[in-house]
């Protein structure tokens, strides 16, 4: 009986961490930071890399903050990196995307 708990709870808490990813952006609503405004943060971010990167996807999600950005950016070398732009424009970013 107590395994079945456990059970059930671990599969609550993992489903929830895995539906907490995903939780999009509803589309009468509107985001706190402007896609192009995020975009412009993100690059202003990336020049400090040596490596020239461009914008190949973007989502809007509830996430960090009341709203972010999760911008994915490539390079012609085949280098990937994520920023994220939240509500408070704070700037994130991960070379192997972000766990919410």
């Amino acid at each position: 009986m107590k395994r079945l708990i456990l059970l059930i709870v671990c599969s609550m808490l993992i489903g929830g961490a895995v539906h907490a990813r995903n939780i999009a952006w509803k589309a009468n609503e509107k985001p706190p930071v402007s896609l192009a405004e995020a975009i412009k943060l993100a690059e202003t971010h990336l020049q400090e890399k040596k490596i020239q990167y461009f914008c190949i996807g973007a989502s809007l999600a509830k996430t960090f903050s009341n709203g972010d950005w999760e911008l994915n950016f490539s390079s012609k070398e085949g280098k990937q990196m994520w920023i994220s732009v939240g509500s408070d424009m704070n700037v994130r970013e991960s070379e192997h995307g972000f766990d919410y």
